[in-house]
């Protein structure tokens, strides 16, 4: 109808006028966090190595933890978070074979995980229900463990747990975490929107062709799932499979990467190179390089300018809980701005 044709042309323009402001505040953000000393190189040891803020640094991979004795580190070196880093990883692996199994049995055809979109929101649906309770009991596993390590090792050491968290706490008080993960997110969004406004008119300049508005394949068949409507009397499966994956990016995905990625590598990484930055850009290129694939090539440096403000907003807190949550947020505004885009498309 004319009337839906004429709203969808005024959503795509106030679309296009949104991007554009939020690149603008994008640039305000970097500006002013570089005054802030936060993005700066070396803003970390100015303030401390362990002091206003920042989580304590995983032990040394040589000698003895200061004020030991004994030649027991006191907490947990970058071996032990990279240990758990690589565990980890395997489930995935593993989780990943597991759930192509069972597509092929329940649905037949490829099952393997980077065949899901091609495959349909059902597979995917189905590929994320087997695989995202693995993975979230593995990484929930691993926090715990790595927990249990830093307490009996520091109770060896006769210090008390309660100071020196090697970043393991969720979040307390929670109505702080809530707002610094709040205000966290409102600051990257912007920086990320810049970046991915500068590098799609690039691809659009080099290529020649339209980029691809929701870049991203599990987006994209959410899109289409939820504009195409549910097929009634598919199945539970059928029925469910939009809520599933839904839920799987809105919250597992979330909880598992930032333990994984920001939990274990980071902070692995810390414990080897004992620089922050370092740390923390090593861990974005490993974060970005395994989206490869997943999304196209012009929105990575988004997805690296978001891992880059998980770990810093990881290292300043000391609160696995803010990485999270910074990483839910970004992932339902995604969810928002891709069925916006829909809309606008006349999907």
């Amino acid at each position: 109808m004319r009337w839906r044709r004429a709203g969808a042309q005024h959503l795509a323009v106030i679309q296009s006028y949104v991007q554009i402001g939020l690149a603008v505040v994008g640039g305000a953000v970097i500006v002013c966090l570089w005054r802030a000393d936060v993005v700066r190189p070396g803003s970390f040891g100015r303030v401390g190595r362990t002091g206003h803020g920042l989580r304590a640094m995983p032990e040394a991979l040589s000698g003895t933890a200061p004020g030991s004795e004994t030649g027991v580190r006191a907490g947990l070196s970058g071996v032990d978070f990279l240990i758990a880093a690589a565990g980890l990883f395997a489930t995935q692996v593993v989780a990943a074979g597991v759930a192509a199994s069972v597509v092929q049995s329940r649905m037949g055809g490829a099952g393997a995980a980077g065949e899901v979109a091609s495959a349909g929101i059902e597979r995917m649906a189905l590929i994320a229900a087997v695989m995202y309770p693995i993975g979230l009991a593995a990484a929930v596993g691993a926090w715990l463990a790595l927990r249990w390590v830093w307490r009996a090792r520091r109770r060896a050491e006769g210090l008390s747990v309660a100071d020196g968290d090697p970043g393991l706490k969720v979040g307390k008080p929670w109505v702080r975490t809530l707002a610094v993960s709040a205000a966290c997110t409102a600051a990257v969004i912007p920086v990320c929107v810049l970046v991915n406004l500068v590098v799609t008119r690039l691809a659009v300049w080099i290529g020649g062709a339209p980029i691809d508005p929701i870049a991203h394949e599990t987006l994209r068949a959410l899109m289409e799932a939820w504009s195409g409507g549910v097929a009634e009397g598919g199945g539970a499966l059928v029925m469910a499979a939009p809520w599933v994956v839904t839920l799987s990016a809105l919250v597992a995905a979330p909880i598992v990467e930032e333990l994984l990625y920001r939990g274990c590598v980071q902070s692995g990484v810390l414990g080897l190179v004992r620089s922050r930055w370092g740390a923390i850009l090593i861990t974005s290129v490993v974060f970005t390089v395994v989206h490869v694939g997943a999304t196209p090539w012009y929105a990575l440096p988004g997805l690296m300018v978001l891992s880059v403000g998980l770990g810093i907003a990881y290292e300043r807190t000391g609160r696995i809980g803010v990485p999270i949550l910074m990483h839910v947020g970004f992932n339902g505004v995604n969810l928002g701005v891709a069925a916006a885009v829909t809309i606008a498309g006349g999907g």
